[in-house]
């Protein structure tokens, strides 16, 4: 498969066919080999004649969860942890699909259950104590243009770097008819290959081509290059020449020489791979002098795990393990090694939004550790899969890959604009940054020039609506029901300097409070499109709402939750939204609320005060549309 789920790319010496039919041995073979996306269907015939055999639901829901599909996964996984013969790693897969599906208290119910099972496992007290650290993560950047790759196909494309005039990148999109081509049995899909699209204008890219013939073997995954500054040098991964004792040809590092970035020779090996183990996503520095990768070794943590090396007159260096600030007990992946210094890298073993994030660190020059990681934040990492970054050699635009999209992984560029650097504050004694941030208006912009040394902050445009999937409608109908009982949130009354809890006193003193009433409360904002978390500014705002239902013992309220029609998708906006109700209504919990009078919920952007899916509203406009609401429930 490809490797955007750091679940790594191998190539069976024994080659499977393509097998059907309804004996489980067929899928458990293929199963065994890796071949998820084959052993699919196989499971899927096999349980439509003996729906109840939860050793083939097992292996159904992991071949699921191993491809990231959490919504496929999850309602099997339901079912095998419901039955008394369930395993701990039942409950520990069951909580990491739910996490990625958002559902983060459901998910702490179940990391619970795995702990009790499993008293010394260290990956399930993780788990479970980054549910709560991650409400504190705030955004590291800000006022981002994030575009979608006008070149991503209906395969998984991933790994950019930034190169040459455009970028370079992995993917397995279809590469046309060869008699001798196979399909990945991993994915269903073509073996990966490396492309190079080349960026012609403000929004387009030419149609991305095979970087070289030479770099790539027929029925081999070939993926995550990357090259020294003077673009002579490249590093890349590749299934080996020779299997391991598993038989399968794990994937390796490779280095090659290249004059113009198109021809490329002296292709070898890394002197420090072995078959045994698995060394993928390079990654140099731009002096050519350090190189960072991830492995699976039995000296590592648990997982993938980062590794650097060194080059010297003699050599590489002895590979290093970053040590265990950087790497968890859980896949570490992707890193890239930032112009700045900074090392930047995916993992799910730090506080994420439910799948992979991206983080950063960096190493002390005195005392030689590795800094605590930090959490990006919106809008680069979101609740989905974010696995891989890069930046120009001026830090002011790169690309990133990301699941957001909903169909696998795509390629989404980013500009910074002005001021897109934050301060980061600790948060008491957690640290987990905190960040201070001013409420900057939602704007389009064109695709960031992936070589220009300065962004061109006069390429913001907010009547102009960009040509990506972030510009889609949305579908606004709602049922019947909600039809019934929504009003719109009061926002003012006569007395215009009455707070929303002025007004709902009021009504409730003088009994003119009626049921699904909303209110509108105006000092709860997120300052971005994809933030989470409770900020110091939110809380007092909580605090004061707490205090009120405190006084109003008998009312049962909703939290609602809207966000822009700006982002991309009406799941995206869904999830986010959802994250951001269940969030608030923790925090009134945890000031004394009972939960039996609290109901979140997460409208995402089908509730607006404006409708702006025909893309003629202004960008401050649609900004409006982020917002939080109180409905009163009972009374």
């Amino acid at each position: 498969m490809i490797a955007s789920r750091l679940k790594i790319i191998t190539f069976c010496a024994f080659l499977t066919t393509i097998l059907r039919g309804q004996s489980p041995d067929k899928a458990n073979e293929l199963f065994k080999n890796g071949a998820y996306a084959e052993a699919i269907p196989a499971y899927e015939a096999f349980l439509s004649k003996k729906p109840n055999n939860n050793a083939a639901k097992t292996k159904l829901a992991n071949c699921y969860r191993i491809l990231s599909r959490p919504e496929k996964a999850a309602p099997l996984l339901k079912e095998i942890v419901e039955d008394d013969n369930a395993r701990p790693d039942d409950f520990l897969h069951y909580g990491e699909s739910l996490m990625m599906l958002g559902q983060y208290e459901e998910a702490k119910f179940y990391f619970k259950k795995y702990n009790k099972l499993q008293p010394d496992s260290e990956k399930g007290k993780l788990l479970l104590d980054n549910i709560d650290k991650i409400k504190t993560v705030r955004p590291l950047f800000h006022n981002l243009a994030v575009f979608a790759f006008s070149q991503n196909s209906d395969g998984d494309d991933n790994a950019p770097i930034v190169f040459r005039n455009g970028i370079a990148f992995a993917s397995d999109r279809k590469t046309g008819f060869n008699i001798l081509k196979e399909k990945n049995p991993t994915t269903g899909r073509d073996y990966v290959t490396l492309y190079y699209a080349e960026q012609t204008g403000d929004t387009s890219f030419t149609e991305p081509h095979e970087i070289s013939a030479k770099l790539t073997e027929i029925n081999r995954n070939t993926s995550n290059i990357t090259f020294t500054a003077d673009g002579k040098r490249a590093y890349f991964c590749r299934n080996g020449n020779t299997p391991g004792r598993n038989g399968t040809y794990n994937m390796q590092i490779f280095t090659a020489e290249t004059e113009d970035g198109t021809s490329f020779h002296n292709i070898e090996m890394l002197p420090f791979c072995t078959p045994e183990n698995n060394y993928v996503y390079p990654s140099v520095t731009p002096d050519g002098n350090r190189l960072f990768f991830a492995a699976e070794r039995s000296d590592g943590f648990g997982g993938l795990d980062i590794y650097m090396v060194t080059k010297t007159k003699k050599g590489w260096t002895k590979s290093e393990n970053l040590g265990r600030k950087v790497n968890t007990p859980a896949n570490e992946g992707f890193p890239f090694a930032a112009a700045d210094g900074k090392l930047y890298f995916c993992s799910k073993g730090h506080p994420t939004y439910g799948g992979y994030d991206i983080f950063v660190t960096q190493q002390d020059t005195s005392t030689k550790e590795w800094s605590k990681p930090v959490n990006i934040g919106a809008p680069i990492n979101s609740p989905f899969d974010d696995i891989s970054i890069c930046f120009s050699k001026d830090m002011h635009s790169g690309a990133f890959t990301s699941m957001r999209a909903g169909r696998g992984d795509d390629i989404f560029l980013f500009r910074m604009m002005s001021g897109s650097l934050v301060e980061q504050k600790p948060v008491l004694n957690d640290n987990i940054p905190t960040i201070q941030t001013k409420e900057v208006p939602q704007t389009t912009s064109k695709t960031p020039e992936m070589t220009s040394e300065k962004p061109n902050t006069n390429d913001v445009n907010g009547e102009k609506k960009p040509s990506s999937s972030f510009a889609k409608g949305r579908n606004d109908k709602t049922t019947e029901d909600s039809k019934k009982e929504e009003t719109k949130p009061v926002a003012s009354e006569s007395d215009k300097k009455k707070t929303y809890l002025d007004q709902m006193q009021s009504l409730l003193d003088n009994d003119k409070m009626r049921p699904n009433k909303s209110f509108l409360i105006e000092n709860i904002r997120f300052t971005t499109q994809s933030e989470l978390g409770v900020t110091p500014e939110i809380a007092e705002e909580l605090d004061k709402l707490a205090d009120f239902l405190k006084k109003n013992r008998k009312l049962v309220v909703e939290i609602c939750v809207h966000t822009e029609g700006v982002i991309e998708t009406d799941k995206m906006a869904k999830l986010i939204s959802t994250k951001r109700a269940e969030e608030l209504v923790e925090y009134l919990k945890s000031q004394g609320i009972k939960e039996k009078r609290l109901i979140p919920h997460g409208y995402g952007r089908m509730k607006p005060l404006k409708d702006c899916s025909a893309g003629d509203c202004k960008p401050e406009e649609d900004v409006l549309n982020r917002r939080v609401e109180v409905k009163v429930k009972e009374l």
